[in-house]
């Protein structure tokens, strides 16, 4: 798998067009992540069987720190230019 396609994926999916994934971004930039992983195997055939796994493994892999994973949600962090300003302080219960 190729993690840095799948960050830049995950990027543009929670930063910048997650109407173009069916994603509703709650007000803190969260999604759950079985509509990500669901969202993400329509768009490319080769990820259709990602797991929330594969998505830790990216983050934990990841240098610039872009995204957060907390029980079964996950949101990017900073870059956002979707419209409406994210509050970044409270963790997912």
């Amino acid at each position: 798998m190729n993690l840095v396609e799948l960050s830049k994926t995950v990027s543009h999916a929670l930063r910048h067009a997650p109407e173009k994934y069916d994603l509703n971004l709650d007000d803190e930039g969260w999604v759950e992540t079985n509509l990500l992983l669901k969202s993400l195997g329509e768009k490319n055939p080769e990820w259709q069987s990602l797991r929330v796994e594969d998505l830790q493994h990216m983050v934990n892999q990841s240098e610039k720190k872009r995204h957060e994973l907390e029980g079964e949600y996950i949101r990017a962090i900073y870059g956002h230019s979707v419209d409406g300003k994210f509050r970044k302080d409270n963790q997912k219960p």
